[in-house]
């Protein structure tokens, strides 16, 4: 597996994985919410960025995946551009859409025996396991420590009340 094939799978499993979080987790909006939300872009930029580069389909041509690469690009900006617009909505249809297109992808990926993941599970199934599991429970920790950031940053900052003028 080349470098390159390595940090897409990794980036694409973690934007798998967080997916369902920031999509299901409540409150929205909230720092949590919004954190996660930008990590989750993050590695999303960096799956489809490192997508380009992958030809094992067809090498040296450009594939209908880098079609799917190119339009889940713009639904990822549409969707980021909508949230700093607070158009709640259309930034909801927009991430919950290009989620179910990670999931279609990674549907690909896993489906196709000559694969790379595939062929790592089938030849060499303890990295692969520690793989999994290493990528599961890194995700778990970010989710786990962001949300506990979050909500120490929002408990231990002071009211406006007790900071205005003549407070104290």
């Amino acid at each position: 597996m080349s470098p390159v094939v390595a940090v897409h799978a990794v980036c694409a499993t973690l934007a798998l994985l967080l997916g369902p979080v920031v999509l299901l987790r409540r409150p929205r909006g909230d720092t949590a919410h919004r954190w996660l939300g930008r990590i989750w872009v993050g590695v999303m930029y960096v799956a489809l960025a490192t997508s380009m580069f992958i030809e094992q389909l067809r090498p040296g041509h450009l594939s209908f995946f880098h079609a799917l690469t190119a339009f889940t690009t713009i639904t990822i900006s549409v969707g980021l551009w909508a949230a700093v617009r607070g158009r709640v909505e259309m930034h909801r249809r927009f991430m919950r859409n290009s989620w179910f297109g990670v999931v279609g992808a990674f549907t690909g990926a896993v489906a196709v025996p000559s694969r790379d993941v595939p062929q790592l599970a089938t030849h060499d199934p303890i990295l692969f396991t520690t793989a999994v599991v290493g990528l599961v429970g890194g995700c778990v920790a970010l989710v786990v420590a962001v949300e506990v950031v979050a909500r120490r940053r929002w408990t231990t900052r002071p009211s406006h009340a007790m900071t205005s003028v003549g407070s104290g």
